[in-house]
């Protein structure tokens, strides 16, 4: 018997792309990188370590640990309204 359905429509209802983007805009201002436009087009898709991996690259800054990565990207703001 069928208990549940589980669909994933993040990116389908709504272009939440751009709110991600944002977040990972407001992390790398922490981590004084400016992210370029272009950047929208790499870091979608991605897993959190890889999108910092990204981020850490557009700055030059590629010397965290993982340690130290994983507690940076904690920071990236998870909770988003869209309206």
């Amino acid at each position: 018997m069928l208990k549940g359905l589980l669909f994933d429509l993040d990116g389908v209802l709504t272009d939440s792309a751009k709110y991600h983007l944002q977040a990972w805009g407001e992390l790398a201002k922490k981590l004084n990188i400016t992210l370029p436009e272009s950047a929208n087009d790499e870091l979608r898709g991605r897993s959190r370590l890889d999108s910092l991996n990204v981020i850490l690259k557009f700055g030059n800054q590629q010397y965290y640990s993982e340690q130290q990565k994983k507690r940076v990207y904690g920071y990236k703001k998870t909770e988003f309204t869209c309206i």
